[in-house]
């Protein structure tokens, strides 16, 4: 049975996928193996908790819901702010903007009243003067909102970035739901985004006839047939066929019945797992490559087995694909690298390893594939860091016991409670009173987030506002710490213009060598990795590296250039050199998305162009780096 938490949150999420159409009772209560009536009190609950939720006789629709507890945004919204913040700096008229996004102007009204929800507590104000629509706010205010809903894209959407149409998604996923739960499986969010994953990459090959045989022997055949998995895979290959028309091979169907295994191990422990089905030498193949993983980024990928099973499954017919000389097209869009470039680094640093041990090239495709798989994995596991409180309440009638509970279901494991004060006298003496939550009056500071003893809706946006400014110049300080001790002076160089990637990354780690930085090896590295991917990813800016942290200390070097140069089969004006130290592996994705993050301005990049001293890029880049947790 699945808990409740977690059954009104894959309500919410099916509704938001959905918006603005109707699901109907009978289908949810289905997808969530409940009654009709569970579903109205679930529907209920969201209600209270600040959704808006249409009920009709045709089943229930979202409308719109509080942004505090997940930032998730209709498309309407994410395109009004790119459009505001990327592509107009200046003001856009209400009926241009409704016009550009394909709106009507009343759901242009709706969508910009969400947003000014959205945006409060973040110093940006949603202004309309004369039939004009404009962002009023600091720059570095706006540096941070793109920021987070970089971050906010790449925790959520990374399965939109497949070429398949995001009906045909949303189509495949309610197959999944409606099948598992008629043979009453639950799919847990990381097996469903695995599996939907497998049925997109699935389809894009039959729909491009790039199939292959990778079929399974007749051992592991009849172990599908004999744990039903076989039944469950044919029954979703029906109903792809039923709804979209595409036959689905026997090999595909196959795969599919490996990946449901796991889940019908959970509820059947004596039934086969998927790691005992793939090859022993792809299992310990994956393993081995997902130790490097952590070894190399920080992360704790193989505490998850049933990833491991699932990632192994994926090399062995990656290794059938190599073996037929079968190079796939494109099946990602070409923004992934852009959105994603930590998790499109894994990738490549996994096809750097499996192409040494194949000992053949891994097209580029393939490793969209390897970062799709980091991604639903990572998106399924995201546990940012708490951020830590003191709370002074004087516990009248265990208001103590009730404030924390409170704090707990608005917030769960984003905040800590380090301690707990009856009285502000009783406070560390140096306190930093912005991370002190009380009840108490009076308060000894106007930084004291002042509560209500019940913990209403307006003290949740508070400490959400609170929460973000803490983590906000946290990070600030850590990324200027690392510009003003990692970038030198001596290696920011301008307009050096080179003939090729290879040629500027060359010079550029001689220059690092010569200043007894790197090592020989470090060049051969960096060069390594621009061969299998480029380095390019946004306009006018490459930020090469080496395929892990590999220098003594972390240092930085930079090209600022006024006239494009060619890059692979793009142009580039600005190149950022990064040599990651080992001693600094677990900062590694928040260095490398930041400073993506901060070049993807093009108005950042032109005043790093202007600048003419070494104090000016430096300001530049403390004022606009977002520093990611």
């Amino acid at each position: 049975m699945v808990k409740r938490q977690e059954a009104q949150d894959l309500l919410l999420h099916l509704l938001q996928e959905a918006a603005p159409k109707f699901l109907s009772g009978k289908y949810l209560a289905s997808a969530l193996s409940v009654t009709t009536r569970t579903v109205r009190n679930y529907v209920s609950a969201l209600t209270a908790e600040g959704y808006t939720i249409t009920s009709a006789k045709t089943g229930y629709r979202f409308e719109k819901g509080t942004l505090q507890r997940r930032f998730t945004f209709n498309s309407d919204s994410l395109n009004i702010i790119h459009t505001l913040l990327y592509e107009r700096r200046q003001r856009i008229t209400r009926v241009a903007l409704a016009a550009n996004l394909h709106i009507s102007e009343a759901t242009l009204d709706r969508r910009l009243s969400e947003l000014n929800e959205f945006l409060q507590g973040k110093n940006i104000t949603l202004k309309s003067k004369s039939g004009e629509i404009y962002l009023q706010g600091s720059e570095l205010a706006k540096r941070h909102l793109m920021y987070l809903l970089l971050d906010q894209e790449s925790q959520q959407n990374i399965l939109k970035e497949f070429t398949l149409p995001e009906e045909q998604q949303l189509g495949l996923k309610k197959i999944l739901l409606e099948t598992t739960a008629k043979h009453h499986l639950h799919l847990d969010s990381g097996t469903l985004n695995n599996i939907l994953l497998h049925l997109s990459i699935a389809l894009y090959r039959i729909t491009h006839t790039h199939q292959i045989d990778i079929s399974i022997n007749e051992r592991v055949h009849k172990q599908l047939i004999n744990t039903g998995a076989m039944t469950i895979a044919q029954e979703i290959a029906t109903q792809v066929k039923s709804s979209f028309d595409i036959q689905m091979p026997a090999p595909e169907i196959d795969n599919i019945g490996l990946l449901l295994l796991d889940s019908l191990h959970a509820s059947q422990p004596n039934e086969t797992q998927l790691k005992d089905l793939v090859a022993p030498r792809f299992y310990l193949l994956a393993l081995l490559l997902l130790k490097n993983i952590d070894d190399t980024y920080s992360l704790s990928l193989t505490q998850n087995t049933t990833f491991i099973s699932r990632f192994a499954l994926h090399i062995q017919n990656l290794y059938t694909r190599l073996k037929a000389n079968i190079e796939e097209s494109q099946p990602v869009q070409k923004t992934i690298k852009k959105k994603f470039p930590f998790i499109y680094d894994i990738a490549v640093f996994i096809c750097a390893q499996i192409s040494d041990i194949f000992e053949h090239r891994v097209p580029e495709s393939e490793i969209d594939f390897i970062a799709m798989h980091i991604g639903t994995l990572l998106m399924s596991t995201s546990n940012p860091q708490p951020v830590s409180f003191y709370l002074v309440d004087k516990n009248y009638l265990n208001s103590n016991r009730a404030i924390m509970e409170k704090l707990h279901a608005k917030f769960g494991n984003a905040i800590s409670i380090s301690k707990v004060f009856q009285t502000y006298s009783a406070l560390p003496k140096k306190i930093d009173y912005s991370r002190v939550l009380g009840t108490a009056i009076p308060v000894p500071s106007s930084q004291v987030l002042q509560l209500s003893p019940f913990v209403d809706q307006r003290d949740v946006d508070a400490i959400q506002r609170r929460i973000k400014q803490l983590n906000d110049q946290s990070n600030s300080d850590k990324i200027l710490h690392y510009i003003e001790t990692f970038l030198p002076e001596s290696l920011i160089f301008r307009e050096k213009y080179f003939d090729s990637a290879s040629g500027c990354i060359s010079w550029l780690c001689d220059q690092m060598e010569s200043a007894g930085l790197v090592e020989p090896a470090f060049k051969s590295n960096v060069l390594k990795r621009e061969s299998l991917s480029s380095t390019f990813f946004i306009k006018d800016i490459a930020v090469p590296h080496p395929l892990k942290p590999m220098t003594e200390r972390t240092t930085l070097a930079l090209i600022l250039n006024q006239a494009p140069m060619k890059w692979g089969d793009s142009s580039v004006r600005v190149v950022l050199l990064l040599g990651l130290s080992p001693n600094d592996h677990q900062k590694f994705q928040a260095i490398f998305d930041a400073f993506i993050a901060v070049l993807s301005n093009e108005e950042t990049v032109e005043s790093l162009l202007a600048a003419e001293k070494y104090a000016d890029i430096i300001k530049i880049l403390r004022d606009n780096v977002v520093f990611a947790n």
